[in-house]
């Protein structure tokens, strides 16, 4: 079993999705496939290649880890009223260096899905911390990728433009669910992130109705 079926009800995550634009799945996969999930991305290959310099470490070698790809298929099998004809397109898995935060910029895609990876026991009090912040901002068809992907271009212009936000409390094995055009940035990092397993962890799907996607933008 991959996943936790009892919590996924399509016809309930495609209507938030078109209503208030995101909906979280909490207890998302079963505990066997997260935990087999997080070893394999945790010592996935592409980490080799991470840049210390960096925020955030980013794999998007990922995209064929063989455990990615068998949570896609039953994505897509438990979801055919969410995801429809959507393609995946862009699959990355993100580790955040200590103290360390992403701020505001919305995604390429149509539909963006982040399962977050680490226990909450590694949280620093205080542990509503790390999570995810939604804007009621939302990126238009004539802003270029170049703006609504540059934390600095987005964060003025959330600050201009926000009139609510929407904080999800860093859960682990909580898939959130969001409308690609929502600008999103994540809570203040309070992972005692010495080492590699202990860092804020999650995974990334981005989905889109197009056959040919924007290059990548920044992520959770």
């Amino acid at each position: 079993m991959i996943l936790a079926k009892e919590n996924w009800d399509d016809a309930m995550i495609c209507s938030a999705l078109q209503g208030q634009g995101f909906v979280a799945v909490n207890d998302a996969l079963t505990s066997e496939f997260w935990g087999e999930l997080r070893g394999s991305l945790l010592n996935h290959w592409g980490w080799r290649y991470r840049n210390w310099i960096d925020d955030h470490l980013t794999n998007r070698s990922v995209m064929t880890d063989p455990q990615v790809l068998r949570l896609v298929d039953a994505l897509r099998r438990q979801l055919p009223l969410t995801l429809g004809d959507m393609k995946h397109v862009d699959i990355w898995s993100i580790l955040f260096n200590e103290g360390k935060r992403l701020g505001p910029h919305a995604d390429h895609g149509d539909l963006s899905m982040v399962l977050w990876l680490t226990p909450t026991v590694l949280l620093e009090p205080p542990v509503d911390r790390g999570g995810l912040i939604l804007h009621s901002t939302t990126r238009t068809q004539d802003q270029l990728y170049s703006q609504y992907a540059n934390v600095d271009w987005a964060a003025a212009h959330v600050a201009q433009s926000t009139h609510s936000s929407q904080v999800i409390t860093y859960t682990p094995n909580t898939a959130i669910f969001f409308r690609g055009d929502i600008f999103h940035e994540t809570g203040e990092d309070r992972f005692e992130s010495d080492e590699l397993e202990k860092m804020r962890h999650s995974l990334t799907l981005v989905f889109m109705r197009d056959a040919e996607p924007h290059h990548a933008t920044l992520t959770l």
